[in-house]
Formats: C-alpha cells, sequence, structure tokens
C-alpha cells in the first residue's frame, strides 16, 4: 500500500496508560519542551518503533529499536497464546483461522446434538415430508422410502459433522503446540480459545475505532 493510501486510514484511537501523577506531569513537560503535545510525541515514538510512515528517519529508528530490544519484556518476553498468534501470523490473520474453526467446531456441534435428538424420537415422522425433485418423472418425490433410510443419510451427516469438529480441534491444537514449543509454556484448550478472543476484541477495538479522520488531524497541527 503506497503512503498516501496509508496516510488515508489515519484516524484518532484510544490507549489507555497507567501513569502516576508525577510520571505524567512529567511527561506532558517533556512533549511541553519540543512545542508537542503528549499525543503527538506519542504518535513521533510510536513511527519510529514501528518504522511507520510518519518516522523521524533511519537513526531515530535505530535508536527506537535498540530500546526495545534491551527492555526485560523482549530479553524475556511472556507471550501468551494470543499474542504469540498475532506475532507469529503478522497480523490478525492467524487469529481469524483459529476462531473460525471455534465457530465451526460449535456449528457442528449443535447440529449433531439436533440430529441425534429428531433420530432419537420415536414420534418424529417430518422425514415423510421432505421431497426431492425427480427430473424424470417431472414431479417431487419423497426422499426417503423408509424411516430407516432416512436415518441412515442423518447417520452419514453426523460423522460429517463429526469430521469438522476432528478438523477444526486438530488445527487449533497444532498452534496451542507451535505456541507451547516456542514459548515454553503451558495452556489449555478453552485457555487459548478464550486467549485468541481477547487479543481478537484488542486489535479490533483499535483498528476499527471510528474517529474524525486525517483531515481534523491536520487541523489540529495548523
Amino acid at each position: 500500500m503506497a503512503t498516501q493510501e496509508k496516510l488515508v486510514t489515519m484516524r484518532k484511537r484510544t490507549f489507555k496508560l497507567n501513569l502516576i501523577d508525577d510520571d505524567c506531569e512529567d511527561f506532558i513537560i517533556k512533549a511541553a519542551s519540543v512545542g508537542l503535545t503528549p499525543e503527538k510525541l506519542l504518535e513521533n515514538f510510536i513511527n519510529d518503533l514501528i518504522c511507520g510512515v510518519c518516522t523521524n528517519g533511519s537513526d531515530e529508528r535505530e535508536y527506537a529499536e535498540r530500546w526495545f530490544n534491551r527492555c526485560d519484556f523482549r530479553m524475556f518476553p511472556d507471550q501468551t497464546f494470543g499474542s504469540y498468534l498475532l506475532e507469529m501470523g503478522d497480523g490478525i490473520g492467524w487469529i481469524d483461522e483459529i476462531l473460525k474453526c471455534v465457530e465451526r467446531r460449535g456449528n457442528s456441534r449443535n447440529a449433531i446434538e439436533a440430529a441425534k435428538r429428531e433420530i432419537a424420537d420415536p414420534d418424529n415422522n417430518d422425514w415423510q415430508e421432505i421431497f426431492q425433485y425427480d427430473y424424470e418423472k417431472d414431479c417431487y418425490v419423497k426422499s426417503y422410502e423408509s424411516r430407516e433410510a432416512w436415518e441412515q443419510v442423518e447417520q452419514e451427516y453426523i460423522e460429517g459433522e463429526e469430521e469438522v469438529i476432528k478438523e477444526s480441534e486438530e488445527y487449533i491444537n497444532d498452534a496451542i503446540q507451535d505456541y507451547q514449543k516456542h514459548c515454553k509454556k503451558e495452556i489449555t484448550f478453552e485457555e487459548a480459545i478464550q486467549d485468541a478472543k481477547k487479543w481478537k476484541q484488542i486489535y479490533e477495538n483499535l483498528l476499527e475505532e471510528t474517529g474524525e479522520g486525517n483531515a481534523d488531524m491536520r487541523n489540529e497541527d495548523e
């Protein structure tokens, strides 16, 4: 994406910081010493740290990267499952795939339960009301000649949904094993899912946050 196209996506975003009063005051003074608001100073630092489109230059980027790499959180990272997926997936893509598997798994479970209830109900005669079009006869005909034939199709459907569950869980478990191997941390299946959902929410809250756009941001600088 070209620089001008990226700038169109510039908008106000809200980050909540935990600072004691003295540190907050010192930060305001530090920014004011060069004629910047605290927000503008943070914008400059972030752009240098991640090599953004508004970076101050190569030297600034180098020193920001040095700072990042020397901090304890970089030397001894404490990554969770979701944050690991976000980094290794170079964005939200891997988390999205995990959550799609979770959704498919849930849908298949519900479908299996519904099918089993229908089969278990001796008074269920809905199969007699299922029709399909017979092109040779040019009319609708019953799909099933007997309850046994209908149950067989339902059982095949259940087996297909069970395969979807198996494949979805295998994909998630592969990601969990990858995380445990690289981060040397244990996590349960459900904990992994919840953490992926948490980081998905964090990501969306910041990227989809509405703002006045960069027209108003330019006006702030004028």
